[in-house]
């Protein structure tokens, strides 16, 4: 951990002594590094794809129908290896990739850089990215295609949906996000999704068989592997953690005033609901965190944007608005804080991204 520590105190001191735009641009250049340079034994699922890599590759068959992977990792792995005949390439590339989605992302939509780059690491989706490395890809291709989203462009979202479905199959949960956007004005619809995700989660083995007979047999086989198990201590752990976010900043969300709420502020409330019961589901059936996967990065420009909201709204003296939106940054901040170090020193092999290794060493 001493050196993803020191990666941290390198973002610290990037955002302390750079301007905004450039301590972001270098925090997530040392990032992409990090976890392109990792060697395969960095990531719990690493291992997989590298060896994988190989097996694709040198297949002659490029409808790639002897393996279990979608269409679009297949043949991004079928053309590195042709380019580069080494495994590590791989990595490296996606890595990139990922990465540069998440600066993008922050870049065009958070208002504190330097707070959502902190989340990103202290949720442990930087360290959940090295190991889901196709769903990792399509998450990054519906971040790069979320402007449109935001701008009630759906079909060019749409087609942003379908080029991520050929890496991951998840990436059909951004139709919900269609969903949302478009219900977003409708005065009941977090009481609707709360209502939803209850009885999701009574019946949550039901929609798992509706969800796994419309994407294949792949699916189904889940049904009798690990990922069928409950896992009521760790989800339950992430559940808290999401509440802690949901509730807290929530509760200045429902003190911003309508007419001063930002247009994006209750899209990115709902998802933080929708996020909150997926993770519950994922106590009932460990699968279901591919589905929370899709709808948690969304968390890290929640934050800081109904914290800054929050402060340049009216109708409350400025300085009890600051001195509330500043408790309620260090509260989520030491609440993630506190959750990245717990997991990673109490069960470091939930991401097996400690120890690191780089891949020449």
């Amino acid at each position: 951990m001493i050196l993803y520590f020191l990666i941290i105190l390198l973002i610290i001191i990037f955002f302390v002594f750079l301007k905004r735009k450039t301590a972001l641009l270098l925090s997530f250049i040392i990032l992409s590094l990090m976890a392109g340079l990792r060697k395969y034994t960095v990531g719990v699922d690493t291992l997989q794809f590298y060896e994988a890599f190989n097996n694709i590759g040198q297949t002659n068959d490029w409808t790639f129908s002897e393996f279990r992977y979608e269409y679009g990792f297949s043949l991004l792995c079928k053309i590195l290896y042709l380019i580069f005949k080494d495994p590590q390439s791989l990595i490296f590339v996606t890595s990139i990739f990922i990465n540069f989605s998440v600066y993008i992302f922050i870049k065009n939509n958070s208002k504190d850089y330097f707070l959502s780059t902190l989340l990103y690491i202290f949720l442990n989706y930087y360290f959940n990215y090295m190991n889901i490395m196709r769903q990792a890809i399509a998450i990054a291709i519906l971040l790069l295609f979320y402007k449109f989203l935001k701008n009630k462009q759906y079909l060019f979202y749409l087609l942003g949906i379908i080029i991520a479905f050929f890496f991951h199959k998840t990436a059909l949960m951004g139709l919900v996000l269609i969903l949302v956007k478009m219900l977003t004005k409708f005065k009941y619809l977090n009481f609707s999704i709360a209502v939803c995700g209850i009885i999701a989660f009574i019946f949550y083995k039901e929609i798992f068989m509706f969800g796994a007979n419309f994407l294949g047999d792949y699916y189904l086989a889940y049904l009798n592997s690990e990922f069928a198990d409950s896992n009521y201590f760790g989800s339950l752990l992430m559940v808290l953690q999401s509440f802690g976010i949901s509730v807290s900043c929530g509760y200045l969300y429902y003190k911003i005033r309508k007419k001063d709420r930002l247009a994006n502020s209750s899209f990115l409330m709902t998802i933080s609901i929708v996020t909150l019961f997926c993770l519950a589901l994922v106590m009932r059936m460990n699968i279901f965190n591919r589905i929370s996967a899709i709808f948690e990065i969304y968390l890290i420009i929640f934050v800081p944007n109904i914290l800054d909201n929050y402060k340049c709204s009216s109708g409350y003296i400025l300085k009890n608005r600051l001195l509330l939106a500043s408790n309620i940054k260090y509260f989520c901040l030491f609440l993630t804080l506190l959750f990245f170090l717990g997991i990673n020193f109490l069960r470091p092999e939930w991401y097996g991204v400690v120890p690191y290794e780089f891949f020449f060493m």
